[in-house]
């Protein structure tokens, strides 16, 4: 009975592993798909890493790229309306004319980032960490910034905003 139950549970634990590393990572089709054509609407690059990558101009609307590594990675001019950000590391990266509105950011962190003309409309900025970043022409109309650390950040109108951080 014993052997059983140890069998059970090890089949148990091997399946539900198996189903949790496809359900919770990015698809391997769709970093190909982005690397081949700078176009990818809609993918799951979540937990990517795409670190250092020039992804200029790329189109991203709706892609899901929650907790991706986007450090130092260039975006500028890049679409990403309405995709999922949320707790991306985008330290160092280029954001300059992306067009970022209703795209998730929460718990991102923009630290030493470039913003500057950037459309973020309707952006989900709450809690992210803003350090050091440009936010020069950049739209902020209707973004929601609850809980925002912003720190050393030149902001829309060109004022540095400085906070304990």
């Amino acid at each position: 009975m014993k052997k059983i139950i140890s069998v059970l549970s090890l089949s148990l634990i091997v399946s539900f592993t198996l189903m949790s590393g496809s359900g919770f990572a990015y698809k391997e089709s769709d970093l190909k798909k982005l690397k081949e054509t700078n176009v990818c609407r809609g993918c799951d690059l979540s937990k990517s890493n795409l670190s250092g990558e020039n992804l200029s101009k790329a189109n991203l609307g709706g892609a899901n790229l929650s907790s991706a590594n986007l450090k130092g990675t260039n975006l500028f001019g890049t679409l990403l309306y309405s995709a999922n950000l949320s707790g991306a590391n985008l330290t160092g990266a280029m954001l300059g004319e992306a067009n970022l509105s209703n795209a998730n950011l929460e718990g991102a962190r923009l630290m030493v980032v470039n913003l500057s003309r950037a459309n973020l409309k309707g952006a989900n900025l709450k809690g992210v960490k803003l350090h050091e970043a440009i936010l020069s022409g950049a739209d902020l109309t209707d973004a929601e910034m609850t809980d925002a650390q912003i720190c050393g950040t030149r902001m829309p109108a060109g004022n540095m905003v400085h906070r304990d951080c």
